[in-house]
């Protein structure tokens, strides 16, 4: 598990629903969420209390403040659960999408869309430390500075003070999930490197492993990357531009 704390993880409904504390797994969400120290001895401290966040971001910037205070009403707290809903359930098409956010009152998502997370950044916050602490925060989530992602500078605003921690470290969270299975009458196999996926027909049938021997299922589902499944499945089951996208595929 490739994380130390996970965004927005506050909201998640998965550690309810499977009961995730029963398995070892809980976590906890500290006060003060991020610290960026500067050489002249000023320090940005994000906390979990607005009124504290606007107190170091002033230190930087008066109009950030009132800015941030704005922005995270608005977003982190008005629309969080919005936010939230999104991102827990199955993505819908683009009409669909902005039809929601036209309905909840969010038709600025539409526009942030269609620029770059930087540049909305910058539209929104005038100091240099303001500008950094989001910027930075937008690839430690592991987005990008692409044209069309603007859309993620609400989520950024609505998860920044909501880093939690689970106890113990992040590999109780793996842990945990392959206790789910196995209490539900589940197998979890580990340390066995899967050569290929099976195809029949154009269908997942299974996985063929390192020393041989297959494993079948009526429904296979891929948890690696998309350049490795479509390795794994074989190029030539796929249309040639999904082929030629994992062949080219360019890791930022």
């Amino acid at each position: 598990m490739h994380a130390n704390y996970f965004h927005g993880f506050d909201l998640a409904p998965i550690t309810d629903d499977l009961e995730l504390n029963r398995y070892g797994f809980e976590i906890v969400v500290p006060e003060i969420q991020h610290a960026c120290l500067y050489r002249d001895g000023r320090a940005l401290v994000i906390h979990r209390d607005v009124e504290k966040t606007c107190e170091s971001i002033a230190r930087f910037s008066t109009r950030d403040a009132a800015t941030y205070r704005e922005l995270f009403q608005r977003y982190g707290i008005d629309k969080r659960k919005f936010f939230a809903a999104q991102a827990f359930n199955p993505p819908v098409g683009p009409e669909a999408t902005k039809q929601r956010l036209e309905e909840n009152g969010l038709s600025e998502l539409a526009e942030f869309a269609r620029d770059t997370p930087y540049n909305v950044i910058d539209r929104h916050f005038e100091s240099e430390a303001m500008r950094v602490f989001y910027k930075k925060l937008l690839h430690i989530v592991h987005a990008n500075n692409f044209s069309g992602t603007g859309g993620w500078f609400p989520l950024l605003v609505s998860n920044a003070p909501a880093a939690a921690l689970p106890i113990g470290g992040a590999v109780n969270f793996p842990k945990a999930l392959a206790a789910v299975v196995k209490d539900n009458s589940g197998m979890v196999k580990t340390g066995a490197h899967v050569n290929r996926v099976i195809v029949e027909n154009g269908v997942a049938q299974g996985v063929e492993l390192a020393d041989g021997s297959t494993i079948t299922a009526d429904f296979v589902v891929s948890g690696v990357d998309f350049p490795q499944t479509v390795a794994l499945a074989g190029f030539g089951n796929f249309e040639d531009d999904v082929a030629a996208s994992a062949r080219n595929w360019r890791w930022t």
